[in-house]
């Protein structure tokens, strides 16, 4: 573990800057990959702690993934699965753990999914509800609604279904993803599905391997029988939530920050994000070559924002909303308090610990920007925290970020990158 010392900008930088792929489509190209016989390669692979832990799943059931430096080929499939005890471990991947248990209840043995112990206080309940709707078999071995469970089923049936939409959309994308291997399934939402960006990307990854989902209007999904997955490849586009940080970045100091293969009509809801910063008072252009521009002002004025559809970028708005000019209220958030942390409440601690202005409620947080004061950030083992407060370093002096190493659950490379730019990085 380390932590990191943060050193301002000396200048505005105009750079082309090179993010990693989008980590939620390597996890449900990886769970797709697994139910295709013959080789698939997911290319522009991302490696990081979250994609490494659904290959080892896949590797634990011996199901064959070769790495190579900038792809995963996905040899086997879960045909391949032999009967067997199984101990699976998802670390503290949330994406891991709803795409990988579905997958589970497909394959012989008694399998156990379990994951870090922080990981295990998240909950699962209303996938579970869902896949127990279908005839699976799963046991809570800890607290009801949280991993760790075991899974004795070795098939689903292809049911119609009622789950909750409002605490995750990982949940119904899940099931989604293994429907073509059970015969289809239609999933009927109760509440306002959250995060509806995330379906549209497993849709649309879906319909690239050959499979139409059919979206009548998040309240109901359905994936008809006689469907299957098929195909050899795929490629991760960027991400746009690891890009986030950066333009957040050039947007405090006045710089100019590219980022290259991002479309502007890409399912990922968040590559929308620079409008906030639009918004905000910076300058956006989403460019003929797939790349997207953000020049910043050297200062940032408040906003009203609703969140919903944009669940990792929120605390990235929060951080920036410090040294905004008046006061920013981002709403329809309750879903963030069962995050990798409390979304709500940890940021807003460290905020007030820098001596912002700060309220929360059970579904948004108002913060009124102000001058900070130098403050050591605590993680609370969240990759969005660390990258979001490092933002802030970048402009003001006296900024620490304790165990820092949680970036690589989705950015590992990240303090190279903010070095790249110009920002100091001291680590101890």
């Amino acid at each position: 573990m380390f932590d990191v010392n943060l050193q301002p900008l000396p200048k505005p930088f105009n750079q082309i800057v090179e993010i990693p792929s989008c980590l939620s489509y390597n996890i449900r190209a990886l769970d797709i990959a697994a139910q295709i016989k013959g080789t698939v390669r997911v290319e522009n692979a991302l490696k990081c702690d979250d994609t490494a832990a659904m290959v080892n799943i896949l590797k634990t059931l011996g199901i064959e993934v070769i790495e190579g430096d900038t792809y995963f080929d996905v040899v086997g499939d879960i045909s391949q699965v032999k009967e067997g005890d199984y101990t699976l471990d998802v670390n503290l991947s949330g994406r891991t753990a709803r795409f990988a248990l579905p997958l589970l209840c497909l394959v012989p043995g008694v399998k156990i999914l379990t994951g870090a112990t922080p990981f295990l206080k998240r909950p699962m309940k209303g996938q579970i509800d869902g896949l127990l709707q279908m005839g699976a078999k799963i046991e809570y071995l800890g607290k009801e609604g949280c991993l760790p469970v075991k899974i004795t089923s070795t098939s689903l049936n292809p049911n119609k279904i009622i789950m909750d939409g409002t605490v995750s959309s990982q949940f119904p994308a899940g099931i989604m993803a293994v429907a073509p291997s059970i015969g289809g399934v239609e999933i009927e939402i109760e509440g306002n599905q959250t995060s509806k960006p995330w379906i549209d990307m497993t849709i649309d990854v879906m319909k690239h391997f050959g499979v139409n989902v059919e979206n009548q209007n998040y309240e109901k999904y359905i994936v008809k029988s006689g469907q299957s997955y098929s195909g050899t490849s795929y490629r991760c586009e960027t991400d746009a939530m690891s890009a986030s940080y950066l333009w957040g970045i050039a947007a405090l100091t006045g710089s100019t920050c590219t980022v290259p293969d991002l479309n502007a009509i890409s399912a990922q809801g968040d590559v929308r994000f620079p409008k906030f910063l639009e918004m905000m008072g910076a300058k956006v252009s989403y460019n003929p070559d797939h790349s997207i521009s953000v020049t910043g002002a050297g200062k940032l004025k408040a906003i009203e924002v609703d969140m919903q559809s944009h669940t990792d970028t929120a605390v990235t708005i929060m951080a920036l909303a410090a040294v905004a000019e008046g006061t920013t209220k981002i709403y329809n958030i309750h879903h963030l308090k069962a995050k990798e942390c409390d979304r709500l409440e940890c940021p807003a601690a460290e905020l007030r610990k820098m001596g912002i202005q700060v309220e929360t409620t059970e579904n948004a947080i108002t913060i009124t920007g102000g001058k900070l004061n130098a403050a050591i950030i605590d993680t609370y083992h969240d990759h969005r925290m660390a990258m979001s407060f490092a933002m802030l370093g970048a402009v003001f002096p006296g900024i620490k970020i304790h165990n820092a190493q949680v970036v690589s659950k989705s950015f590992p490379g990240f303090w190279t990158i903010l070095e790249s730019v110009g920002v100091g990085v001291d680590r101890d």
